[in-house]
């Protein structure tokens, strides 16, 4: 079962989130979500920004994503171009 569309997030260019990053552009797409490529205001670095989805029906989805969100993130990894 798909996301409803009102609880679904759509980014977009442009848009800043949490007042520190702006976003560029999407990287990529998958079946949980999307990766978008951001600038991050404060440090004027890249940095890639997920968007995660999951249906209602997926056991124990919710779980899963409040552990993941309070994970500590594995590095601040930027890219150069």
């Amino acid at each position: 079962m798909a996301v409803p569309a009102e609880r679904r997030f759509t980014p977009a260019k442009g848009e800043v989130l949490a007042g520190r990053y702006r976003l560029e552009r999407p990287l990529a797409k998958g079946g949980m979500g999307m990766v978008w490529r951001a600038q991050h205001l404060e440090l004027e670095l890249p940095v890639a920004v997920k968007f995660m989805e999951a249906p209602d029906d997926l056991p124990n989805a919710r779980g899963r994503f409040e552990r993941r969100r309070r994970r500590p993130s594995s590095g601040a990894r930027t890219w150069s171009r």
